[in-house]
């Protein structure tokens, strides 16, 4: 039922587009697939090019954190890594290591997955991942669909709250 309606609704543009006058889709983007649906006429339906959407579990494996970004100030402070370890979502622990702010580390805490974006337009809108809590400060995680890692970082200077945000990239 849910092909037949996008299948209808495709057609419906399509028509729409061709009969005012204007120029129909670019048909060189990907290659035309026919829908058959019992005694009913096919219609091309253009196929969409698949979309890698990070999961969870690719979050496992070493990082290096490339820079950081503090109110808007940024900084190519590369000497933090961090450790994630775990083959599902459910059991991902993570471990971060900053040479420059010892203070901030922490240990083999656990992650929890959550649906939506961490903030609009971030670029993975699916889910995020809360590092469980680590005394002032409170951690998320994000993989972006470029293999980029994102941690956000949430805590409180001079009575105000600040975030941050640290990219990593994988460690070969």
């Amino acid at each position: 039922m849910k092909k037949l309606a996008m299948m209808l609704a495709a057609c419906l543009l399509l028509t729409l587009c061709v009969g005012c006058g204007e120029a129909a889709p670019d048909e060189t983007k990907a290659p035309a697939a026919t829908v058959q649906t019992g005694a009913e006429p096919s219609a091309p339906v253009t196929a969409e090019p698949a979309v890698h959407e990070p999961q969870p579990v690719e979050l496992s494996g070493s990082w290096r954190r490339t820079h950081t970004e503090v109110e808007g100030d940024k900084n190519q402070n590369t000497n933090a890594t961090l450790v994630i370890t775990g083959d599902t979502a459910q059991t991902l622990t993570v471990t971060y290591d900053d040479s420059e702010f010892p203070e901030d580390n922490f240990r083999e805490q656990s992650l929890r997955i959550r649906e939506g974006e961490l903030y609009p337009g971030c670029g993975n809108g699916s889910w995020y991942a809360e590092v469980t809590p680590t005394g002032e400060y409170s951690y998320c995680l994000t993989l972006l669909e470029d293999g980029t890692l994102l941690m956000q970082c949430s805590f409180a200077f001079d009575g105000q709250p600040m975030l941050s945000y640290q990219w990593f990239a994988r460690s070969p």
